[in-house]
């Protein structure tokens, strides 16, 4: 996802009443709703039959896998991420299996609590409400997000274990948004990002560790979360941005690079609206729900310079 990967180090806060448990068993599968029958599946996602032979071949060469991972719903997404040459799909699956067992993404909802800092100051959250399709929508306030102030405190490899906890319990909350409405995608169940620039300083991200971290990002989302997204909105993007982003976009696959959808602000009511819908949206991108309340479910940290906040040291922040 744009929104892991530009930060990759923020608290997804939840809009419903889940317990950890539950959101550990639901990321499990992310991705997979559950007892669906193969038809199901193949026809949310609109496969010719030269596609689904591809997803049959790929299931029997990955038939020695026993993992949450190996349903048919993901496979989809690695065969997509690949153009469908099975070859390279079957690479890049197992690969994401290793990578899972190596880091312990199975398990990090229950082994790894962040810090509680992280967890309280990131602007992000999964929205209550879907996009036009149905499907769930993140959002952050990229542009408040001290990068180089979070990698002081906490350093990279904290916040690229941080990156895996967002995402295995951000894939948890959308099971959650896709189990309890209609979905209307005709390329299965993804995201919809939205990342509010504005404040956002070209000195902010263009630092050989903030770019690290971005690079790893990129590359954790890519490698072992392909085809989580739809559209990667980006609102106010400031001076300079083009800059960055001829360096960034070479890092991303292709597929990424044509999921961005960069809106001016002349275009941002009438394009959001168009996706989304105004009402659903948050008030700092011209949306009508109230979020400067704190004790509001729809309530976004105000984030900012990380050193204007007193931080726990290290040693008492539980990791």
């Amino acid at each position: 996802s744009l929104i892991g990967s530009v930060a990759g180090v923020g608290s997804i806060h939840l809009s419903h009443a889940e317990t950890m448990g539950e959101a550990m068993n639901l990321s499990a599968s992310a991705g997979h709703t559950g007892p669906e029958s193969d038809q199901t599946v193949l026809q949310k996602w609109n496969l010719d039959a030269e596609s689904i032979d591809k997803v049959r071949e790929l299931q029997k060469r990955l038939s020695d896998i026993s993992h949450p991972k190996n349903c048919l719903d993901q496979l989809i997404r690695f065969l997509r991420a690949r153009a469908f040459v099975v070859d390279a799909a079957e690479k890049m699956f197992r690969n994401m299996i290793a990578w899972r067992l190596d880091v312990g993404a199975d398990t990090i909802l229950q082994n790894f609590e962040p810090p509680q800092f992280l967890q309280d100051y990131y602007p992000a959250r999964t929205l209550q409400n879907t996009d036009k399709e149905g499907d769930p929508v993140l959002c952050e306030k990229m542009g408040k997000v001290d990068l180089h102030g979070l990698l002081k405190e906490f350093g990279h490899d904290i916040m690229l274990k941080h990156a895996i906890w967002i995402r295995e319990k951000m894939f948890g909350e959308a099971l959650n948004v896709w189990a309890r409405g209609p979905h209307q995608s005709h390329e299965g169940r993804r995201l919809t990002l939205i990342a509010d620039m504005a404040g956002l300083t070209m000195g902010a991200v263009a630092s050989v560790e903030v770019l690290k971290l971005l690079q790893s990002t990129l590359t954790l989302d890519q490698s072992n979360y392909p085809e989580s997204a739809k559209k990667l909105i980006l609102l106010n993007a400031p001076w300079g941005f083009q800059a960055i982003w001829n360096l960034v976009k070479n890092w991303m696959d292709e597929g990424v690079r044509e999921k961005m959808v960069i809106i001016s602000p002349a275009d941002q009511s009438k394009m959001l609206d168009l996706y989304i819908g105004l009402d659903n949206l948050p008030d700092f991108i011209g949306g009508a729900i109230d979020t400067t309340c704190i004790d509001d479910p729809f309530y976004f940290p105000t984030a900012g310079k990380v050193s204007d906040f007193q931080v726990p040291k290290k040693r008492d922040s539980g990791f």
